[in-house]
């Protein structure tokens, strides 16, 4: 085991500041889908977690009074728009497993070897 496996995610060396906000755009992102993220699903999460980002970015640099093209700040908006709509209708197309009541859940392990 490195000595960096065991650093939160947070605290990782050599980390940038936009590193570790797209490490936490896209843990929440995953955490919200309600289910583990297929490959396209974790694909489609890590591209929206990089336009938020340079979003951010962007809108930071008008805030500090930066000339900045104000139509790709809404291009960039329009397609996460876009990639978060498809993530939540892949959530909502998924079968979803009716939870099991106590009772099942004791006569499961029960039957278990």
């Amino acid at each position: 085991m490195t000595e960096a496996a065991h650093i939160p995610a947070f605290r990782k060396p050599n980390a940038t500041r936009q590193a570790r906000r797209l490490r936490y755009i896209a843990e929440g992102l995953r955490a919200d889908l309600g289910h583990m993220p297929n490959t396209g699903e974790a694909a489609l999460i890590d591209q929206v977690a990089a336009l938020i980002v340079q979003r951010e970015s962007l809108s930071a640099a008008q805030m500090r009074g930066e000339s900045i093209d104000a139509a790709q700040i809404v291009k960039i908006s329009g397609v996460v728009a876009r990639c978060l709509s498809a993530l939540r209708v892949k959530a909502t197309n998924r079968p979803q497993v009716p939870p099991l009541s106590m009772r099942e859940r004791i006569l499961r392990d029960r039957a278990a070897p």
